[in-house]
């Protein structure tokens, strides 16, 4: 019995893209960002300290996840107000990468999806956050069969 592949997922950060090197490239924003703005540049650190801290503490609960879950949980770590934690987290977790992700892009990424669907293989991509401007910004994006994310199923991996 021949088995066949109908579907390929694969997990965003850190499969698609290499997560040092944009660490280094977003650094080096934070960077520049606190020579002009010092005060500021901390608050930013501090929200998204506090952001990542609160998605690990809810994926150690195993409980419900959302969005709003994580901000919550992040202005409890923080001691921030919520609005000014999803502001930061919009600018420099979700807008300012998208400018730096094709440099870190997975040798072969594109190769890869095309020789999948070439295959007549579905290909997904779940992350624990939104992954469809991430993988337009990749240069897959029109190439994806679906996107999921932790916000869309209620739970994060690897559940």
């Amino acid at each position: 019995m021949e088995q066949t592949i109908k579907a390929v997922v694969f997990d965003m950060d850190g499969t698609l893209y290499h997560p040092l090197r944009m660490l280094f490239f977003m650094s080096v924003e934070w960077f520049v960002y606190f020579c002009v703005s010092p005060w500021k540049a901390v608050r930013v650190l501090r929200a998204v300290r506090a952001y990542r801290k609160a998605l690990e503490q809810i994926r150690g609960e195993k409980g419900v996840f959302s969005r709003q879950i994580q901000l919550q949980t992040a202005g409890a770590i923080s001691g921030m107000e919520v609005d000014e934690i999803d502001l930061i987290v919009a600018r420099w977790f979700e807008e300012k990468p998208l400018r730096h992700i094709a440099r870190c892009a997975r040798k072969n990424l594109r190769e890869t999806v095309g020789a999948l669907l070439r295959q007549n293989v579905r290909v997904g991509v779940y992350s624990d956050y939104y992954a469809e401007k991430k993988c337009l910004a990749l240069g897959i994006g029109e190439n994806i069969t679906f996107t999921l994310s932790g916000e869309d199923v209620g739970f994060l991996k690897p559940n």
